[in-house]
């Protein structure tokens, strides 16, 4: 008895997750899908839908984003619009460019007006290195910062990062540095 309405719980949560089951999480096509009962956010590649990378794009190439990385314009991103605003863009890049500074050991200053606090302690003596579970924590602080309508969850969030990452792994792609202008 418990166990059928836990399966069911399961079943309609399932049900209210970002896209239903036959959705194409290769990113190919932009989705404007409903959660909740409301419009969620636009994600799809961005040549298609431009905004914002879920995962910042200038850690995967060895300079300016545009020209370097090679998987750019296919990475998934979230559409400005009115399920993600500039405004909303702007706190996701902030944390993003902070924790890169964090990691890096430079200064940054608090942001009051962002949700997500960034706060670093230590003296560590090994150059930070590149890597993805690095840039899975920018991505998740970024989405939780920035509450893009739909993934505005912590569980939503993370799901956006998961797909994401994987998104980025079936195209090998690996980041190559810690942006040190967070650009």
């Amino acid at each position: 008895m418990a166990r059928d309405r836990v399966d069911e719980f399961v079943d309609d949560l399932m049900s209210d997750l970002l896209f239903d089951d036959d959705a194409d999480w290769d990113f190919a096509g932009a989705r404007n899908v409903r959660r909740r009962g409301r419009a969620a956010a636009v994600v799809g590649p961005y040549r298609r839908v431009g905004g914002h990378h879920v995962h910042q794009s200038a850690s995967y190439g060895t300079g300016d984003p545009r020209r370097t990385n090679p998987h750019h314009r296919d990475a998934p991103a979230i559409a400005h619009g009115p399920g993600f605003t500039r405004e909303q863009h702007r706190r996701a890049d902030s944390v993003q460019r902070r924790l890169n500074r964090a990691i890096l050991g430079r200064g940054f200053s608090p942001d009051p007006s962002n949700p997500v606090s960034v706060t670093a302690t230590g003296a560590g003596r090994l150059p930070p290195t590149p890597n993805p579970w690095f840039e899975d924590v920018k991505a998740y602080y970024g989405l939780r910062a920035s509450r893009p309508a739909g993934y505005d969850t912590p569980a939503s969030a993370l799901e956006l990062v998961e797909r994401s990452a994987q998104a980025l792994a079936n195209r090998r792609a690996s980041p190559r540095r810690i942006p040190p202008h967070g650009r």
